[in-house]
This record gives structure tokens, sequence and C-alpha cells, in this order.
């Protein structure tokens, strides 16, 4: 007990310097990290290798590298949510709902377009899909279910009638980072984590297209088209012809297959 009126506390003015050598958390370890283009096609070969291994989580680790999607919004993505926009061209659209800070009224879906790659994604999980043993899958609305769903619960509309739709049958974040963890080890890769993806798949295109909006434009033309060097054509001649010195391009076909994983 210090009295009725204690005063002033002896210590009010320190100030706890933190250690600059003291190791940064996990959740925040790899926030700056960016794959370059070599490293994310030698985790896609990862992605492939672990794909019997690790269903859907394989193919949910795809989708964020070759669309920059957040890991959440991808475990919450459902077939309902892949459409045809106002043209007639597939895409996704994530309602706000599902979408990282943009559950408040006012604000908009997001539209993903269903380039190649993203294509490729979506074969790969039908693929799956017909796995044998994999038919209790097809019951679940979500894209990326979870293993670990409960057979009888998700063929009982009957007496669990929400379970479908629940967080327990499709997979989690959580998840992704395990798989993530078994792929870098696979390819011998030590850095980065899911969200490394996404940041890869921003900061590439901003450093060599020189822009992340022009990046959004072209992935609008190579989601419309078969061939990559036409793309780049088309894209030159709407910007200008010193993008491809810009970009040091020698050969557009071979960039944008390495930068958007076409086969």
């Amino acid at each position: 007990y210090l009295g009725v009126k204690p005063g002033v506390n002896p210590t009010k003015a320190i100030v706890i310097k933190k250690d600059e050598n003291t190791k940064k958390s996990k959740g925040s370890m790899y926030n700056d990290f960016v794959y370059d283009l070599g490293e994310l096609q030698l985790l896609d070969k990862g992605f492939v290798k672990i794909a019997r291994k690790r269903p859907f989580q394989s193919e949910a680790l795809m989708l964020s590298a070759c669309t920059g999607i957040r890991a959440e919004t991808i475990c919450k993505l459902q077939w309902s949510h892949i459409t045809k926009d106002d043209e007639g061209n597939p895409i996704i659209l994530a309602p706000r709902s599902i979408l990282k800070g943009r559950a408040k009224v006012g604000q908009e879906d997001e539209i993903f377009d269903i380039s190649q790659p993203v294509r490729r994604v979506l074969d790969r999980v039908k693929r799956q899909l017909k796995r044998k043993g994999f038919y209790k899958y097809t019951y679940v609305p979500y894209i990326f279910p979870s293993s670990r769903i409960n057979k009888e619960k998700i063929m009982d509309k009957v007496n669990y009638p929400d379970y479908a739709t629940s967080q327990d049958v499709r997979l989690s974040p959580r998840t992704l980072d395990d798989a993530m963890k078994d792929v870098k080890k696979l390819m011998g890769l030590t850095k980065g984590a899911v969200k490394s993806l996404r940041k890869s798949y921003a900061s590439n295109a901003t450093k060599i297209l020189g822009g992340e909006h022009l990046h959004y434009d072209l992935r609008r033309f190579v989601g419309r088209c078969g061939n990559a060097a036409e793309i780049i054509n088309d894209f030159v001649l709407l910007r200008n012809d010193s993008w491809k010195v810009k970009a040091n391009i020698n050969k557009p076909d071979n960039f944008l297959r390495n930068l958007f994983g076409l086969d």
C-alpha cells in the first residue's frame, strides 16, 4: 500500500528497448518475402508432387500462386462462385462476405478471371474428385474440401442440414501452411510461406510489368487467348513498344508462360 496519494510512478519515463536481434514472430516472419520466377516454378512442381498425399491442398496452393488470392478466401470459395461476366467470359466471383476487410455494406465483390492457369487448377480438382473413395467430396459445395469430413453427416442432409456448408468440410489456412512446409522441404526451399505466394504474384507483376494495374490488364488477355505471343503483341500495341524493352523480354511467349505458369 502506497498511501492515498502515492505520487508519480518513478518508472513512468522508462522505455524498454527491443533488441534488434530479437526474432520476429512466426506470423510476421515472411511478410515481405517474395519468391522469384524460378522458385515459383519449383514450387509448382512441388504442388504437383504432393497432390496424391495432400489432395485439394496442392490445388489451393496453386490457385494462390497464379491469382494472388488470400488463403482465407481460397478456403471459402464455392463452385457456385464460378460464373461468367457480362461478356460471357468465365470468372470467379468472390463475394465480399468472404473477402478480408470487405464485409461492410457498400464494398464490392472481387472478380478473378479464369485464365489458363486457373482453369488448370480447377481441372485438377475435378480429377481429384474422380479418385476412388472421393465421391463423398462431391457433396461439398466448397471447391477445396477438407479430407476430414464425416461421410455419414455429409450425405445425411435430413439430420445434418447445415453440415455441408460448415467450416468443418472445407480446408483451413492452417492445413495450407502444413502443405506449404512439405513442398518447401521437398523442393529444397527454406524461406517463404503461403502468404508469400500472394506477395510474389503481385510483386513480380509490378517489377516486370511496371505496375500491378498493367498486370491485371494482361491477365485478362491471358484468360481469353490461348497464344501468349499474340497476347504480348496486343498488349504492347495498347501501351507502347518501349514496354518490351523495359521488361527486358527477348522471348515474350516464354516470358508469359513462366510468369503465369502456363504449360
